[in-house]
């Protein structure tokens, strides 16, 4: 496979190194498939080592300023999810698992992948406001003042969910989570893919969240079709999980926004 790592750290002994512009001209004249796409913000060495299990994936060119995303990359990664393949992104917590929220085979894939509970919904990012009408069933003062306290990020908020979502994205309980995406990263994903994209984290059910791509469970990195390397991320506390179906709205979950600064934007 081809992967981006820092210079630093171990390599497998069949691998061969290079950089940048030698990598993207040996695998242009050789013809090869392409697999995991990193990009990074300091300067990275590929290491290329061949494996048919990682044919069909690609690699296109190498993200110099993360948090900048560059407009081809992001358009192969959407097109990717677009034909419901799974591709690991970054968010400003923890690296998450993004396909097709609308497409209920591409969300039954990343049950399977992170051998996750049919019983628990997955969460959705948007890219705008505009997407939020159809994916509910309505949306509550309540849930307008989240959104205007709190949105970009740091708080999802759980709405009745529209018919346009299938059951197994909700898990059947007929609520669904929403965020509008906040890392640049993960935003221009949403909107090259122009539709909702999935964002629940890249693990294993069970483990813990994943910061850095180079440390993501190799059962992961081996079923997804991409991974966008944005380096470190911020990790810590998630968003804080609100739902607005129920009155008062009840917190599911406190994380960045602690639940004092909830229950008081709640009581002017």
């Amino acid at each position: 496979m081809v992967s981006l790592h820092p210079r630093s750290g171990s390599y497998p002994s069949d691998s061969h190194f290079f950089g940048g512009k030698q990598l993207r001209n040996i695998l242009t004249n050789q013809n090869i498939g392409l697999p995991d796409l990193f990009f990074c913000n300091r300067r990275f060495y590929a290491t290329l080592s061949f494996s048919r299990r990682y044919a069909d994936k690609r690699i296109s060119d190498l993200f110099r300023r993360p948090r900048i995303p560059e407009h081809d990359i992001i358009d192969k990664a959407a097109t990717l999810i677009k034909k419901g393949g799974i591709t690991v992104f970054p968010t400003s917590t923890f690296y998450g698992l993004g396909t097709m929220a609308l497409k209920s085979e591409a969300v039954s894939r990343i049950f399977q992948l992170k051998r996750r509970d049919p019983g628990k919904p997955v969460l959705i990012l948007i890219a705008s406001m505009a997407e939020l009408a159809e994916l509910v069933q309505c949306v509550p003062a309540e849930a307008t003042q989240l959104i205007e306290a709190f949105w970009p990020g740091k708080v999802t908020i759980v709405f009745g969910a529209g018919r346009i979502l299938s059951k197994n994205l909700t898990g059947d309980t007929g609520k669904i989570g929403i965020r509008l995406a906040a890392h640049p990263v993960a935003s221009a994903l949403v909107r090259a893919v122009g539709s909702p994209v999935t964002a629940t984290s890249a693990n294993v059910s069970g483990r813990g969240g994943c910061i850095e791509a180079d440390k993501l469970d190799q059962e992961i990195r081996q079923g997804v079709s991409l991974v966008l390397d944005a380096g470190r991320l911020g990790g810590g506390d998630g968003s804080t999980v609100v739902d607005v179906t129920v009155s008062p709205p009840k917190i599911l979950r406190e994380g960045i926004i602690g639940a004092e600064k909830i229950e008081s934007l709640f009581r002017r």
